[in-house]
């Protein structure tokens, strides 16, 4: 199975995890560019870049593993769960 990304994503990509984003990656991750042609899998993507930290696994790990390593990644310290645009969820 291919896993392409576009080299302007991976660079965006990269920026954040720099800047103190966190990523998870798994397997050949990026492995081909937007055209198809094979590339070296970033470095950044399986070892910490900068402020932010990227987790790799070989393969999709149990489901327990995972939920545990994402648990982990909640920059929330108080547990306040934070939708996309980073605003706090509302109870209904």
């Amino acid at each position: 199975m291919r896993s392409w990304c576009a080299t302007g994503a991976l660079q965006a990509l990269q920026e954040y995890v720099s800047g103190g984003g966190q990523l998870f990656t798994i397997g050949k991750a990026a492995t081909f560019d937007e055209k198809g042609q094979p590339r070296v899998q970033p470095a950044f993507l399986r070892t910490d870049a900068g402020k932010g930290k990227s987790t790799y696994f070989e393969k999709l790990p149990p489901i327990d593993e995972l939920a545990q390593a994402l648990t982990a990644a909640d920059r929330q310290p108080n547990g306040e769960r934070r939708g996309a645009a980073g605003r706090p969820l509302q109870r209904c």
